[in-house]
């Protein structure tokens, strides 16, 4: 059986019995604390950065999307999205689609 120190220490706190105070004062000595903060500080650093990775990878995939189209466009010889050929009518419509995106970028 444990038995406190001091009798005023169980009385400050009324629910918490001997065997408790003994091991919260174990784990919140120096070292732990260190493990803590680090832990704490790494778990942190992680949550960050994961965001602002997945933020940069969406803003990176926007912009390499339409290159990667017009690329298989050209090696394909038809239009990815509507299929149809290079000399096609309705293949115009997307070219001016493209000059004005080029223009508004």
């Amino acid at each position: 059986m444990v038995v406190p120190r001091d009798r005023k220490a169980n009385r400050e706190n009324p629910g918490v019995g001997p065997l408790v105070e003994q091991l919260v004062e174990r784990l919140w000595n120096a070292p732990s604390l260190i493990l803590l903060v680090a832990f704490l500080a790494f778990f942190f650093g992680y949550a960050i950065g994961r965001r602002q990775g997945k933020r940069e990878g969406s803003l990176e995939g926007a912009r390499y999307a339409p290159l990667e189209m017009r690329r298989q466009t050209w090696e394909k010889g038809y239009c990815v999205i509507c299929g149809s050929a290079a000399g096609d009518a309705n293949h115009s419509a997307h070219a001016e689609f493209a000059q004005k995106a080029d223009t508004i970028s």
